[in-house]
């Protein structure tokens, strides 16, 4: 009998298959161990990470001399105190950082392969990788609210789903690097106010954790919707394009199209850094839940056949793979006993008031 389990992978196990570059793909059997359950925060960080954020004024946090500070944007408006933090503005309006942002996203040329995001440590917006310094804002340079660090890249090379490189895909491996669990990238969207963001699970960390994949940056968690009630998370940060990993270990980049809902009758395939591309799913049931020790998921929609999903799948797109394109239906939270349990994308869209990226 197959063990019931969320799908983020360990530490440890994460190395181990991610060394065994050409290994069988695991089917989600019985032999496999099942993930620790998250480490819980406890007080006022606890009902933060229970919450969602308000994003139009919560930049990050970070510890200062053992105390816990929040960045906040620079008239962003009134922030709901945390007790146990200290609030201390950013640099940045919003619109500042957007311009940021924008004019780092026009840096990039043929040759360019970076990543750029906000760390609230240094209230600056960090670079990392192989880009044109003369093409960077000069002004923001200057000032210090754009730092680079000096890469040699490489990203472009070895391109997989193990070693994404902006902009960055659905379906790639991502690793928590304040537990070293590894999960998957989901599906890449657009917020309502044009943020991108990119959906995985939220099992796969807490508010605050940065996630890599290979040597880029991935993003901060900087949503998570009263977990376990919706086990969807919103990493922020990165830089995010339209694109999937499907096919094997090595992948196939597919361009993304839009969103719609799970529904009986029609086939499904799955993205996973464990399982890869899996097709031949079918919906079981549109009304299903998943308990475990973290608690109970409802809302869910299950689904049957081909390959199931195994540790370290989490967060993964699930698509139709159809005319050259992978259309986004879903993301995956869990398998028992062979049935895939994923949240619908009508779920996705409403918890984040977002569109996929296109």
């Amino acid at each position: 009998m197959s063990i019931s389990r969320r799908l983020a992978l360990p530490a440890a196990a994460a190395i181990a298959v991610a060394l065994a570059a050409g290994a069988a793909p695991a089917s989600g059997s019985s032999a496999a161990t099942p993930p620790p359950a998250p480490t819980r925060l406890t007080g006022a960080l606890a009902e933060e990470a229970t919450r969602p954020l308000p994003e139009q004024a919560q930049l990050g946090t970070y510890t200062a001399k053992g105390a816990t500070m929040r960045r906040v944007f620079k008239g962003g408006g009134r922030v709901a105190a945390l007790k146990g933090t200290r609030d201390v503005p950013s640099r940045f309006s919003r619109a500042e950082l957007a311009r940021v942002q924008a004019a780092l996203s026009a840096a990039r040329t043929s040759s360019s392969a970076y990543g750029f995001y906000y760390d609230p440590a240094s209230d600056s917006v960090h670079v990392d990788g192989r880009v044109d310094r003369a093409r960077l804002p000069k002004r923001d340079l200057a000032s210090g609210a754009v730092r680079v660090t000096a890469t040699t890249g490489g990203q472009r090379v070895g391109l997989d789903r193990y070693h994404d490189a902006p902009p960055l895909r659905g379906g790639a491996a991502i690793y928590n690097q304040a537990n070293g669990a590894r999960c998957t990238s989901g599906i890449p969207v657009r917020l309502a106010n044009g943020t991108r963001g990119m959906v995985t699970a939220a099992h796969c960390g807490l508010i605050g954790d940065r996630f890599v994949t290979g040597t880029a940056f991935e993003g901060v968690l900087t949503r998570r919707p009263s977990f376990p009630k919706w086990d969807l998370a919103l990493l922020t940060g990165g830089t995010y394009g339209s694109q999937y990993w499907m096919g094997g270990r090595t992948g196939v980049r597919v361009p993304g199209g839009s969103a719609y809902t799970l529904r009986p009758g029609v086939g499904y395939c799955t993205s996973g850094s464990t399982t890869y591309e899996q097709c031949g799913k079918q919906v079981v049931s549109t009304y299903a839940s998943f308990c475990d020790a973290s608690g109970c998921t409802p809302g869910l929609v299950t689904l049957k056949g081909g390959v199931a999903p195994g540790p370290g799948d989490s967060g993964g797109p699930v698509v139709i793979h159809s005319g050259g394109k992978a259309w986004p239906r879903g993301v995956i939270i869990a398998v028992n006993n062979g049935v895939t349990y994923a949240h619908n994308w009508p779920t996705v869209a409403a918890l984040f008031g977002a569109t996929p990226i296109t």
